[in-house]
């Protein structure tokens, strides 16, 4: 469709709400008028979430290696240790474990990092793929503070959203 014709549509649209529910005009022209301003400033707002291609820092797991705990996941059916290492070789290590004292369950893999950023509050982002052992891999995205206390991680995202699937959140021991 033409953008006239887009357009068109649009004021018939808001004509027939007018006359149907009796709304005034000018509420909602304010609402076709502020959508578009909203939905830019919803963009801008999480352009300066991601990363910029142009904060690339490397392609490490600077600042990953180490233990990360959260004891809330303990026999909740999330891993409540996660270790991160280093081989001689560079690559990353990765075992986690069903509690936050070690026990239980561990799953050992890699860590394939794809990109280190930092984000506008000094945030290191972390792009990467783990792999078990067994072969079963995922894309995940993990988010480390500015002071290295806190590791945040979720997988299938492009966006780190605390209130998402897949979320968990994990402080270094």
């Amino acid at each position: 469709m033409h953008r006239k014709g887009y357009l068109a549509a649009i004021v018939f649209l808001a004509v027939a709400v007018i006359m149907a529910w009796g709304c005034s005009s000018v509420s909602v022209i304010d609402a076709l008028v502020k959508a578009p301003q909203e939905e830019e400033e919803k963009e801008t707002e999480k352009a300066a979430e991601e990363p910029s291609a142009e904060t690339v820092v490397g392609s490490t797991g600077e600042g990953l290696i180490g233990t990360w705990i959260n004891t809330s996941y303990d026999n909740e059916g999330r891993s409540g240790m996660v270790v991160y290492g280093e081989k001689s070789d560079g690559t990353i290590v990765y075992t986690a474990y069903d509690k936050s004292d070690g026990s239980g369950e561990a799953y050992e893999g890699t860590v394939s990092v794809e990109s280190t950023s930092t984000d506008a509050q000094g945030r290191t982002v972390i792009r990467s793929t783990v792999t078990l052992a067994g072969g079963m891999s995922w894309k995940t995205l993990a988010r480390i503070s500015a002071d290295g206390s806190t590791l945040e991680v979720q997988s299938g995202v492009e966006t780190i959203d605390p209130n998402g699937p897949r979320y968990s959140i994990y402080y270094r021991k």
